[in-house]
């Protein structure tokens, strides 16, 4: 088991409870699930962690270094578990078709009400 199967699991129960409990409805099967995906997703992390230190390459002069390989790693991360963990179901059930949250409670707004509206232009 790797640590990302433990983030894996961790964000199915906190943040996908529907879907965690379908997955223990065979709580065998569901351990050899989230091991292989906990696999899965850190092979995926080796390897963008890999290509990230491959661009850095091309464009920098700089050595590789232990924090530019854990700089890396961080940015691996954050791409690879973006595409692994879902939304909120919560938040998912409070968008409209195009995507955009509706779930504001009384007194909150979005903080750009208008998607139309120019941004303006940097200082």
């Amino acid at each position: 088991m790797t640590d990302y199967t433990e983030i894996f699991r961790t964000h199915l129960q906190r943040h996908q409870p529907t879907r965690w409990a379908a997955l223990q409805t065979n709580p065998e099967g569901a351990e050899r699930q989230l091991a292989a995906t906990g696999r899965e997703i850190s092979g995926q992390v080796d390897l963008a962690q890999q290509q990230v230190l491959d661009r850095w390459a091309q464009t920098s002069t700089s050595p590789r270094s232990a924090e530019a390989a854990t700089q890396a790693r961080r940015v691996a991360e954050e791409l690879v578990l973006a595409d692994w963990l879902g939304p909120d179901e919560r938040t998912q059930a409070e968008t409209d078709e195009t995507g955009a949250y509706t779930g504001w409670e009384d007194g909150q707004e979005p903080l750009f009400s208008d998607s139309r509206a120019p941004l303006a232009p940097p200082l």
